[in-house]
């Protein structure tokens, strides 16, 4: 097998190719998840900004879609599909421009082992997505400048920067890895007017979404700002850990393990330690992960937030491999390096058999109304279920002369309001409105304006499901004429077991506004 992938010339394509049909088939068996049910919104209300994250991920899918025609899952996530490909064939040509083709096969395994990075980024379309792409080519062109010394390519560099920050904020922490590789090797260089401009390019590519917070009350920044910190001095552990074993799961044990012995190899071998391109990439990987931990120890955190740090250290894992594990031990090179990918295709073929059949009990829970809700997969199985099972019942009803045909969809938040929307509402072109405030909106303050809200005399049905249950508030009722004080239950089951239930109200005859 290593004779194979490191002598003949294609096997880099043999790579791409496999890992993307395993991909292709993740992204065409499987409903959106919470998070990127909810990004569609951003292609079909497209903004400069918004409440939680920049615009790129909505260019990413009105381009795949042409302009949010194709409402499909499959073209939805093919930018995901095709910038996971890229990345990892550009992972390849830095592992090979920094060493050799070895080095670069060995990146593209690790990088295709990666759940982060072949599964989070490229089947689900985040944020992430389309910042991995700018991340990975930033990462490119600062090797070429300190390689060449030119100032086109910082300058290139702080473009494409720019473009990573539209795409998700921690961007700017390529900054940070190229002011503390100046500050290692060239601190001066850090008030030149190359590296001034630089900057300023990345800020000018980033300035719509300063306008934005400028126009919007600073709505995103503020709403950023309060997840990472608690207001104590002191840590709290109790999200460290999930936060530490999550980093060492999405990034693959066997690749985490590698990153972590070729950190001690650098550290140790002052000729490589000072290796300026491996510098580099440390400084843009391992500052990101130990933040997000620090963070994790004062307020929740998510691993995926560091996740883009680690394409650098996965170069640095597989320079490492090819320059000192498979020479003193050839076994324990085939382990780590063909073992993560064994250990992610294992993981992949239990998750979508877990998602089909539920055979793992992931959830005991006996209340009605939390049923599912510690079943992640369900997510990605039962929503065109609950669709397709809303429809016939509210179908139904108007037939019955229960509800107007002209009814508007409420929800408590932007989950479950997301999947309810694309789901069941816009494919039956119902307006569907979330209560609440900005935190339970998010951009759904918006789009409850653009739908026109409700008006004087409709009638409304209040949804919900036991994955995210929450009633509708007492005084929702005052606003209409009458109401369905218990609501209709439909159950949905996996592999013949109740799966979880769908929770509908009836509001009929709207007597004054409604406040969105």
């Amino acid at each position: 097998m290593t004779a194979f992938l490191f002598n003949h010339r294609k096997s880099i394509y043999y790579i791409l190719a496999i890992n993307l049909v395993v991909r292709a088939i993740l992204a065409s068996f499987t409903n959106f998840g919470i998070d990127e049910v909810y990004y569609v919104t951003y292609g079909l209300f497209p903004d400069w900004s918004f409440f939680d994250h920049p615009p790129m991920i909505s260019v990413l899918m009105r381009i795949t879609t042409f302009d949010m025609l194709l409402m499909d899952e499959f073209f939805i996530r093919l930018g995901a599909l095709i910038i996971g490909t890229v990345n990892i064939y550009l992972l390849y040509r830095i592992g090979y421009l920094l060493k050799d083709r070895k080095t670069g096969i060995v990146a593209a395994l690790l990088a295709s082992a990666s759940i982060y990075a072949s599964v989070i980024v490229g089947v689900f379309i985040l944020p992430d997505t389309p910042q991995s792409l700018f991340w990975i080519i930033s990462l490119y062109l600062f090797i070429q400048f300190i390689h060449t010394d030119k100032s086109k390519y910082l300058y290139f560099f702080g473009i494409v920067v720019g473009f990573a920050m539209l795409s998700k904020y921690h961007g700017v922490f390529l900054w940070g890895g190229a002011g503390l590789y100046f500050l290692h090797y060239k601190w001066k260089k850090l008030f030149s007017k190359e590296f001034i401009f630089s900057v300023l390019l990345s800020i000018i590519v980033f300035s719509p979404v300063i306008l934005w917070n400028y126009f919007n009350d600073l709505s995103s920044l503020n709403f950023h700002s309060d997840r990472v910190g608690s207001g104590s001095i002191w840590p709290n552990f109790k999200n460290f850990f999930p936060e530490f074993f999550g980093q060492l799961f999405y990034n693959n044990p066997f690749n985490v393990v590698l990153i972590v012995a070729s950190l001690w190899y650098f550290f140790k071998n002052r000729d490589w330690a000072v290796s300026k391109p491996i510098a580099f990439l440390i400084y843009t990987g391992v500052p990101l992960s130990l933040i997000v931990l620090v963070m994790s120890m004062y307020n929740g955190t998510l691993p995926h937030w560091s996740g883009p740090g680690y394409y650098g250290l996965l170069v640095v894992a597989s320079i490492f491999s090819t320059t000192e594990l498979i020479r003193k031990s050839p076994k324990a090179f085939a382990r780590y390096v063909y073992g993560g990918n064994i250990f992610i295709l294992a993981i992949l073929m239990l998750a979508m058999v877990q998602t089909y059949t539920g055979f793992i009990p992931l959830d005991n829970e006996t209340q009605e109304n939390k049923i599912g809700r510690k079943d992640p997969t369900l997510d990605l199985y039962a929503w065109d279920k609950i669709g397709e099972e809303i429809q016939v019942y509210l179908n139904e009803e108007i037939e019955n002369k229960q509800l107007q045909e002209n009814y508007v969809v409420l929800t408590h938040k932007w989950f479950p309001a997301a999947h309810l929307d694309f789901y069941f509402a816009l494919p039956n072109e119902k307006p569907l409105l979330v209560l609440g405030d900005i935190k339970a909106q998010h951009i759904y303050k918006k789009i409850n304006h653009l739908r026109g809200g409700i008006s004087i005399g409709q009638d409304a049905c209040f949804i919900t499901t036991s994955l995210y249950h929450k009633e509708p508030k007492p005084e929702l009722a005052d606003y209409f004429k009458n109401y369905t004080k218990e609501p209709k239950v439909i159950s949905i089951e996996r592999a013949g077991k109740k799966a979880l239930n769908v929770y509908i109200w009836k509001y009929k005859n709207l007597q004054k506004e409604l406040p969105l």
